[in-house]
This record gives C-alpha cells, structure tokens and sequence, in this order.
C-alpha cells in the first residue's frame, strides 16, 4: 500500500483540530472524521500507523486475532508531527507544493516537508520584497 500525501496533511490537520490537551481521540471518534470518510478505514488507519511509524502522531493501537484493529486512538501530535504539519499546512503552499511533487513518481514525507518549506521560504522572501 502506498502512502497518500493528502491523506497524511489530511489526517493531520483534522487531529490537530480535535485533539485536546491531556486528552485521547478514541476508534470512534476517528473513524468519523472527514478523512477517513474520504480515504476510506483502511487507507486513513495505515495512514495513522505510518504517521506513528515516523513519530509524528502517538497512534495506539490493540489488534484482534485477525490482525485487524479491534482499539486504537490518538493521544498526541509530536514535535515533528506540528512541523511537518506547519510546513504544509498552508493551502497556497500545499498547493505549489502539489505541483511540485506531481513530477515525480514517489516522494518521501521529509521530501515533501522540505519542499514545503522552501516554498514557504520563497513566499516569505516575496512578501518582503
């Protein structure tokens, strides 16, 4: 399965936007977000394991006898999650940074961050001129 880099920004954005301070978001709860109603279950929950994977979520998880997720949450975003998260977070940076990667055929997520922030950098260096 391949990471999708929408899904990743997607996922994200949205935890960061429910994720309290000292607080969990729960199976249920993350199974009704947007995202995973636009990726689908099994898209948005590799998704979050990878993101743990990389140490930019806390991603908990319990499995059945099946191997599938029987319990899982969220209880934080790390400190290279929100940075990650800030280098994309911007529509208009995320967009050119869309641009960008479209010209290839597979890009890690520290490309796409570095690629983010340089567009940012040069937007800043534009808004100063």
């Amino acid at each position: 399965m391949r990471l999708n880099n929408e899904c990743i920004r997607n996922s994200l954005l949205e935890i960061e936007s429910k994720l309290e301070f000292d607080e969990n978001l729960e199976s249920e709860e993350l199974l009704k977000f947007e995202t995973c109603k636009k990726f689908g279950n099994e898209e948005f929950l590799y998704t979050l394991s990878k993101l743990n994977e990389a140490g930019f979520i806390v991603f908990n998880t319990t499995k059945a006898d099946n191997n599938s997720y029987y319990w899982f949450n969220v209880s934080e975003i790390t400190w290279n999650g929100h940075q990650y998260l800030d280098n994309v977070r911007d529509p208009i940076v995320w967009k050119e940074t869309k641009k960008v990667l479209k010209n290839f055929e597979s890009v890690s997520i520290s490309f796409v961050s570095n690629v983010a922030a340089e567009i940012l950098s040069n937007l800043i260096k534009q808004y100063m001129n």
